[in-house]
């Protein structure tokens, strides 16, 4: 694991802005696919953001993992709300024991 200096620790608590981590997620997909627009209503392609915040004894307080997922139009509904399908149905979670 890498550990990153606290120099640039400071400047990447800027990207926990929602605006600023929007265009940091539109940038690399204008470098990817140049000619790709947004389309809320019926999109292709659904680029989730997932901050997570860490909280190991070996990490920094205040320590985040990004999970970035591009997922395709058939896993994810917008109507009548924004939802990600699951990959895969977990059917024994009804028949677990505690």
């Amino acid at each position: 694991m890498k550990m990153i200096p606290k120099s640039v620790t400071s400047d990447s608590h800027a990207l926990l802005d929602r605006t600023k981590c929007f265009s940091v997620v539109a940038a690399a997909v204008k470098g990817v696919v140049s000619d790709s627009v947004v389309d809320l209503k019926s999109p292709e392609l659904s680029v989730l953001v997932e901050l997570l915040p860490l909280s190991l004894s070996r990490m920094p307080n205040g320590s985040f993992v990004v999970a970035v997922s591009v997922l395709p139009q058939y896993l994810v509904t917008t109507k009548p709300r924004l939802c990600v399908k699951a990959l895969l149905s977990d059917t024994k979670v009804g028949n677990r024991k505690s």
